[in-house]
């Protein structure tokens, strides 16, 4: 496939088969076994449309120039896909689908700009927490929502800033938005001042986006979680988010 080897040996049928097996060594509690006035967390699509990409910029004008018409063409149908059997075809489809990815996040820049700002006028106490994969993508929300105090973390955060950022979400009013990249800023870190999120480039991996959403949760938590997957009708986000229902359907059959 365009995103590596596919694993196909993870059918239904054989998941009664490995759940049996895991019952002999594995004891699992379930965090509202734990902590039954844990607040809910509700999660739901949110599509929105596109907005736009400088397509001058350097990274962007090989793939633009040198791009292959067949890769656009199938890059996301998987039946498409499934028939590009010449290798030239999958090889091309492979280099590029990263930065077909990263040209759709930065797509929603604008429109989640535009969103939240909506949001933090309308509700003057409210704060926000955003997730992302991009650096372009981070800088381009924090660049758009610095009217409101936004910070960031990601990779490229020195210690002394990344502990300073949040922080600052955490207690100053002046802060109300936070943007993390979705690894980097998914766990070991507290964001309960905000009961409101929004996954803008989720990850391919479920645990991954739900250790990054459980970041506002905590004991100083007592409101519902709010949390919309960002999307782009007709772009790789839709596989993304097929893969995600996939995964999560058979890892809550496996561990119930």
């Amino acid at each position: 496939t365009p995103y590596g080897v596919s694993v196909t040996g993870n059918r239904d049928e054989y998941l009664g088969e490995l759940k049996a097996a895991l019952q002999n060594f594995m004891l699992r509690r379930m965090k509202y076994q734990v902590r039954p006035d844990m607040p809910k967390v509700l999660i739901s699509d949110l599509v929105v449309e596109p907005g736009p990409v400088d397509l001058e910029v350097e990274f962007f004008t090989q793939w633009r120039n040198g791009g292959d018409d067949r890769v656009m063409r199938v890059v996301n149908d998987e039946e498409k896909i499934a028939a590009a059997a010449d290798p030239e075809t999958l090889e091309a489809i492979a280099a590029q689908t990263p930065v077909y990815r990263r040209y759709v996040g930065l797509q929603k820049v604008a429109p989640v700009v535009e969103l939240v700002s909506d949001m933090l006028t309308q509700d003057r106490k409210v704060k926000i927490v955003l997730f992302a994969w991009h650096k372009g993508v981070i800088e381009g929300l924090r660049r758009g929502l610095t009217q409101f105090g936004a910070v960031t973390l990601y990779g490229g955060t020195n210690p002394d800033t990344r502990q300073k950022n949040i922080d600052s979400f955490q207690h100053l009013s002046s802060c109300r938005v936070f943007i993390g990249n979705t690894l980097a800023a998914g766990t070991a870190i507290g964001l309960h001042a905000a009961h409101h999120g929004l996954m803008v480039e989720p990850d391919w991996v479920p645990g991954t986006n739900a250790q990054a959403i459980m970041r506002m949760d905590g004991p100083a938590q007592n409101k519902a979680i709010t949390v919309q997957f960002v999307s782009i009708a007709g772009t790789i986000d839709e596989q993304i988010q097929r893969t995600l229902s996939r995964k999560t359907k058979m890892l809550s059959q496996l561990f119930d």
